[in-house]
């Protein structure tokens, strides 16, 4: 298959830069959410992620603890980022 105008075809690269938001940060592959307050031990909590909400019982309740949801993050080959969800 030809590329543009006729060229070699090949790769194409992309840069893609997104928008600060309230409570989700990207880093490569993976997120990170912060949850809005600390809670308890125990605790059912719906998470937001790309693909929908989903469900996260806290196995751990101090400030700052991080609770990862595997393959929630940015899609990817050959593996998916997670998702870190950090009490605050």
């Amino acid at each position: 298959m030809t590329g543009y105008g006729g060229e070699q075809s090949g790769d194409l690269f992309l840069k893609v830069d997104f928008a600060p938001h309230d409570y989700l940060r990207a880093d490569g592959r993976n997120i990170h959410s912060l949850l809005p307050s600390t809670p308890a031990l125990g605790a059912k909590l719906t998470v937001p992620t790309l693909g929908g909400n989903v469900a996260l019982t806290i196995t751990g309740a101090q400030p700052g603890q991080k609770s990862p949801l595997a393959r929630c993050g940015l899609k990817g080959s050959p593996v998916s980022g997670s998702i870190a969800a950090t009490s605050s």
